[in-house]
């Protein structure tokens, strides 16, 4: 028999976790554009992408942020 053991997860624990992946989705449009950039056949990143990427991630870190309670951040 395996016996597992058990701990509480903090809501700041799990907040961290939706930071992290609001910061992982922003740095995949990053290196998405950058990629663009360093192509040979010169074409351009589109910094109006990263810009709006930038303004969802900080729009999305507001609101995990202000959650306080599990329950807030289940609604996340």
């Amino acid at each position: 028999e395996i016996v597992w053991s058990k701990r509480d997860i903090t809501v700041d624990e799990r907040k961290s976790l939706l930071i992290r992946l609001a910061k992982g989705n922003f740095q995949a449009v990053v290196d998405a554009q950058l990629a663009i950039e360093m192509a040979e056949d010169d074409a351009s990143g589109d910094l109006e992408a990263v810009s709006a990427a930038k303004a969802v991630k900080d729009a999305r870190i507001a609101t995990i942020n202000a959650a306080t309670t599990h329950e807030e951040v289940d609604l996340l």
